[in-house]
């Protein structure tokens, strides 16, 4: 029982913080953080630039000299890690509702 109460906790505390995240994507705070990924990830996709012994990364050439898709890709990958916390968070939710129903069972077998 004190198992399932620590995992219900656990369960609990996850889904806050990634409510908390989602927040945040959804009101808007971008971060330092958000922006390194974001041009990890691009570059991870493309190949560097390079002209002459000179290289540059794919999320510097868009970002000067596009700044606008580089903010629209910016935003549709916000979009998309939001549509993956909101995944993450049902999963979490669909964990919880396992233990509750497990522990209901449980306790009726424990009155029988």
């Amino acid at each position: 029982m004190t198992e399932n109460k620590d995992m219900k906790k656990k369960i609990k505390e996850e889904i806050k913080e990634k409510e908390e995240e989602l927040k945040r994507l959804n009101d808007g705070e971008e971060d330092e953080g958000l922006y390194k990924e974001y041009d990890e990830w691009i570059d991870d996709i493309n190949e560097p630039c390079k002209i002459g012994e000179a290289v540059f990364y794919a999320s510097e050439v868009l970002k000067r000299l596009d700044p606008i898709s580089y903010r629209g890709g910016f935003l549709e990958f916000l979009s998309e890690k939001a549509d993956e916390i909101i995944d993450e968070i049902d999963q979490l939710k669909k964990e919880l509702e396992e233990i509750e129903n497990k522990e209901k069972i449980e306790n009726k077998d424990k009155k029988v």
